[in-house]
């Protein structure tokens, strides 16, 4: 009899520490997921930016040049060219704003009332250990020493669930910029070869 309580005791440390170590598991992915979309983020910002910086350099030169008489409605061309380049430059704008809306750091908005112990997120602990107005670590620490195994696992789920939410919106950013960046790439090649055209013509 003695040794069934052992071994159901054993049984259940273990199925706690599986437990945990799940939980701990989930929240470390889910926080990996959401760095991935920060570097997907900041891979379309420095694309964005050598595309700009190529179409520039040629933009310089071509609207610059002067067109050969010969050629026909130089001007209708120049202003081609400087729409192409205005519409790329307003949708380059456009993608770098979504993307950056990526890095926006958000708190806890799904429970924000949440009844779990708060010891894992840095602005809840120092919203509710504060002792006298001020932040202290003796309170936390005192909660801390007394947290039980389901209060350890409620504080899990409780940010598990928070990070997914933002890598939920995340996501979402991240998508809108790719949708907006193969816009950007037609746009950019569209405007690169006005641009072109532009100093071939004004070097005839």
């Amino acid at each position: 009899m003695q040794a069934q309580q052992i071994n159901q005791q054993i049984d259940s440390e273990s199925n706690v520490k599986a437990r945990l170590d799940f939980a701990q598991r989930c929240f470390i992915s889910a926080q990996e997921l959401n760095r991935n979309i920060d570097f997907k983020a900041n891979f379309l910002i420095t694309a964005v930016g050598l595309l700009t910086t190529a179409l520039g350099v040629v933009a310089s030169a071509a609207l610059s040049s002067n067109i050969q008489p010969e050629v026909p409605f130089p001007d209708v061309l120049r202003a081609i060219g400087a729409i192409s380049l205005l519409a790329y430059l307003l949708m380059a704008f456009n993608v770098t704003y979504t993307a950056t809306r990526v890095y926006q750091a958000l708190p806890n908005t799904l429970h924000p009332d949440t009844q779990a112990p708060g010891l894992m997120f840095p602005l809840m602990v120092l919203t509710r250990f504060k002792v006298d107005g001020n932040v202290s670590e003796q309170k936390y620490l005192d909660t801390l020493s007394r947290a039980t195994p389901q209060e350890l696992l409620y504080d899990y789920t409780n940010q598990i669930m928070e990070i997914s939410n933002i890598y939920r919106y995340k996501q979402a950013q991240i998508n809108l910029s790719i949708r907006r960046f193969q816009w950007l790439s037609i746009l950019w090649i569209i405007s690169m070869v006005m641009l072109v055209v532009i100093i071939v013509l004004s070097r005839r």
